[in-house]
């Protein structure tokens, strides 16, 4: 068993794929649920607007304060955590605004700049 510490996320690569993920179905965005507002001021250190057309204002500090803050503390844990939430709601949630939060609480994400 390997107890070493997993090696850090680049914030950059990590970027570049979710713009790619992204580009391709913009409603993926719903598969970060609680993550989704860090995640995109991530992709806005990046990117602008010409090149990701969702990257406007809209922000939903509700949404962003169900984060854990024992995870909100570092952006590696962020990074982590967006990741990790990705693959469980493309795994079991299939893409649906209704997610739930680390506590198991059901909420809307919606995001007016992808939905429209």
């Amino acid at each position: 068993m390997n107890d070493s510490p997993p090696e850090p996320i680049d914030a950059r690569e990590f970027a570049k794929n979710v713009r790619e993920l992204l580009s391709e179905d913009p409603q993926r965005y719903r598969l970060f649920g609680q993550y989704w507002f860090f995640v995109k001021r991530l992709l806005k250190r990046f990117y602008d607007e010409h090149q990701m057309p969702i990257l406007r204002d809209f922000d939903d500090p509700s949404v962003s304060a169900r984060i854990p803050a024992e995870i909100s503390a570092s952006g590696e844990s962020m990074l982590r955590a967006a990741a990790t939430e990705y693959l469980q709601n493309a795994t079991f949630n299939m893409g649906r605004n209704d997610v739930t939060d680390s506590d198991g609480d059901w909420f809307m994400l919606l995001d007016p700049d992808i939905d429209g």
